[in-house]
């Protein structure tokens, strides 16, 4: 999806995310909806695929057949086909040139380099730093997300809670924990192409905001750096209402 069009089964309602997130969004030159608004636009067959290939990637199982997945979702093959074409085509779902799925926004199908292990032992790729701070309010669980800086080459770790802080009582928010503790987000794409290959390639964890202000402006990107806190609001309000199971 371009971040200069509405999204392709109607305008968002973009009140589930906060001011300042949604300006971050369009500084970016990113949608400015959650998932879970685009999903609940889409065809009932597209939804019914969606569910089935998401929650397959979150246990850790990737990608099922589709066959399999046509099955699991009550379509036939033929309904499957154009329900995944629905899917892409949104850019709730990415493929490959071949149309096989390479993940289902925020999980990868293919090994990233924002790892998510969850606390019951899961261990999930995300499609970029944000995706990876969302997963854990979308599956309810907390988790360790391992990156790394793509400049530098040293790891980032951030310790996720598994809540919404918007939810909890005012003092008894958990923020995300970051190793090391000046880590940010640079929140950026490349181009008006798709996500996956526009966003997901340059949204990633710095180890401080030096590195990533430097990377903003030595590649002419359209972006924004943005504190730990800020980047796993954005991922909890982006994929925390998507059902995952």
């Amino acid at each position: 999806m371009n971040g200069d069009r509405e999204p392709r089964w109607g305008p968002a309602d973009v009140g589930a995310l906060p001011a300042h997130l949604v300006a971050a969004q369009r500084a970016a030159g990113l949608p400015e909806c959650t998932f879970d608004q685009l999903l609940a636009a889409a065809p009932a067959d597209a939804r019914a695929l969606h569910r089935v290939l998401l929650a397959s990637l979150a246990t850790g199982e990737g990608v099922p057949p589709t066959a399999e997945a046509a099955a699991a979702a009550g379509l036939t093959a033929d309904r499957a086909r154009a329900a995944l074409a629905e899917l892409v085509a949104a850019e709730l779902v990415a493929a490959d040139a071949a149309g096989a799925v390479t993940g289902v926004f925020p999980l990868s199908a293919v090994p990233t380099r924002h790892v998510v292990r969850l606390d019951d032992g899961r261990r999930l790729y995300a499609m970029c730093a944000v995706d990876a701070l969302g997963v854990p309010a979308m599956l309810g669980r907390p988790a360790t997300v391992d990156s790394a800086d793509p400049g530098t080459g040293r790891p980032v770790r951030v310790e996720v809670p598994a809540g919404n802080p918007g939810d909890a009582p005012e003092g008894d928010a958990q923020p995300p924990v970051p190793d090391p503790p000046e880590a940010v987000v640079l929140l950026a794409r490349t181009g008006t192409g798709p996500l996956a290959s526009e966003c997901c390639s340059v949204i990633d964890f710095y180890d401080d905001p030096t590195e990533a202000n430097a990377a903003l402006e030595q590649r002419g990107m359209t972006g924004v750096v943005l504190p730990l806190r800020d980047a796993h609001a954005l991922g909890v309000a982006l994929f925390g209402r998507l059902p995952a199971t």
